[in-house]
């Protein structure tokens, strides 16, 4: 509560007695000083009435602001503890909550203990950072809801504020989740996807390993080893163009060196020059660097150049297994064809010199072959 001027009750019974109003704030007086001319004021009211007459005038006597009365500030005046009393102990006053809904009455000297448990008064919210003044009634269930109450994660229980919860959703490690290729259809923990994605999934699309050249498709990791068998003359005649290539720069660097040299040996009879000397020598170690970064580009190409053709090889000699197994077949088959024949010929004999006797198969599987061979004759 403000010390400085009047209280700033309103009293129950309306307007403030002319006898309890201080004529300089118009409020109820606080620590009244009487003057000699019986006239009160608050007492800060006052001695801010006789600073602004000692800026004006330092020579001049202090006099009362109603009544022009002069008085001398250190004898004249005295507080009105009677008056003090009245005010404080005999008027009913309203809480300065009032208008935001708070229906107590009583004592200025009793307000001290009803403020502090106003449910009205504003305060602040107790959470750190939360910068909210909130009715005291209704400051649990703020502190409830508010932004910046302390939760714990529901996946890995890490502790953090309630507005930092969904942005940590986004990253916990411990959450699950789905993985990216909605055809995958297989949920994990968050930290677990990297691994998946790497060495699992069979939708996760990867580059053909033949991007470096020029490939730039994507395909499903499923669908890597044939793609692979599908696309091995393309990759090849692309090894194949970047084999040239690489032969092509390699040359060329080779004929850089060659001039390198040529040059530095027709200076080597020319001391005065050592400047172009010097750059010659930078230039060819310059030229070499990149001649070692060629070759190194060469040996890769001839490495995967190298495998596929390895790859290539082994999908021939599948081919050639199955070619295999289809001829052994119809050989088989062939035999089968042969022995059917032979049979057919032994029964069409027996028919003709036994036409009216029963002929009795030892061989049952010859049994439903007579009646289509005797059609047949």
């Amino acid at each position: 509560m403000d010390n400085s001027g009047g209280y700033t009750f309103k009293l129950e019974s309306g307007e403030i007695p002319a006898e309890y109003k201080c004529l300089i704030c118009h409020l109820l007086i606080r620590n009244a000083t009487e003057l000699p001319c019986s006239h009160v004021f608050c007492d800060q009211c006052l001695l801010k009435w006789e600073e602004r007459q000692h800026d004006m005038n330092k020579d001049a006597p202090l006099r009362c602001s109603l009544c022009n009365q002069a008085y001398n500030n250190q004898t004249d005046k005295h507080p009105s503890k009677a008056l003090d009393r009245i005010i404080k102990t005999t008027l009913n006053v309203l809480c300065h909550q009032k208008e935001n809904g708070c229906e107590w009455i009583g004592k200025i000297v009793e307000y001290k203990d009803h403020a502090p448990i106003c449910q009205f008064v504003k305060i602040n919210c107790s959470l750190a950072g939360c910068k909210e003044k909130i009715e005291r009634r209704h400051l649990q269930e703020h502190e409830q809801k508010c932004c910046h109450r302390i939760v714990k994660c529901p996946h890995c229980q890490i502790e953090q504020k309630f507005k930092h919860l969904e942005s940590h959703l986004n990253v916990c490690p411990e959450m699950m989740v789905d993985c990216k290729n909605p055809e995958c259809q297989v949920r994990m923990f968050r930290k677990e996807v990297p691994l998946h994605l790497k060495n699992e999934c069979l939708y996760e699309p990867v580059k053909c390993k033949f991007a470096s050249l020029g490939y730039t498709g994507m395909i499903q990791w499923m669908d890597k080893k044939t793609h692979d068998q599908e696309f091995a003359a393309i990759h090849n005649k692309m090894l194949l163009e970047k084999h040239i290539e690489t032969s092509r720069e390699l040359q060329q660097t080779r004929d850089e060196m060659r001039d390198m040299k040529s040059k530095i040996n027709s200076l080597s009879g020319f001391k005065g020059n050592q400047a172009e000397i010097s750059d010659a020598y930078s230039l060819i170690k310059e030229t070499k660097a990149e001649l070692i970064a060629v070759k190194a580009e060469l040996q890769k190409t001839k490495t995967e150049l190298t495998s596929t053709k390895i790859e290539h090889l082994k999908t021939k000699n599948e081919l050639q297994e199955v070619r295999i197994e289809v001829a052994d077949l119809n050989n088989h088959c062939n035999q089968l064809y042969q022995l059917v024949e032979h049979s057919s010929e032994i029964v069409c004999s027996h028919l003709l010199n036994e036409k009216e006797s029963e002929i009795v198969f030892e061989n049952k599987s010859f049994e439903n072959l007579v009646p289509l061979l005797v059609k047949k004759n």
